[in-house]
């Protein structure tokens, strides 16, 4: 992901509505261990606690990578590109 940020690949989609969450490895490995020492069996969903549309995350981390801002497109070019599927993880997920 970060190499289609900088080369501008990765476009913000419609209104970037769709909200994503991200784990840090080091919170993913401590959440195991204690599901491990401490938890029940069963599935986990281990996420952060602070998600965030794609309208904010991704001009945010193009910055961070010295990029520039993620081209917009509108839905239906979002669609011929991304499909479906992607439109909705960027616009409605």
């Amino acid at each position: 992901m970060p190499e289609l940020i900088r080369k501008r690949k990765f476009p913000l989609v419609g209104d970037g509505g769709g909200v994503w969450s991200f784990v840090h490895v080091a919170d993913a490995a401590e959440a195991t261990v204690a599901a491990i020492e401490r938890g029940r069996r069963g599935v986990y969903n281990v996420v952060d606690d602070d998600s965030a549309p794609v309208a904010e995350w991704l001009p945010t981390m193009a910055q961070a990578l010295g990029a520039r801002r993620p081209v917009h497109v509108p839905r239906l070019l979002g669609r011929l590109f991304a499909g479906e599927a992607g439109v909705v993880m960027m616009t409605e997920l």
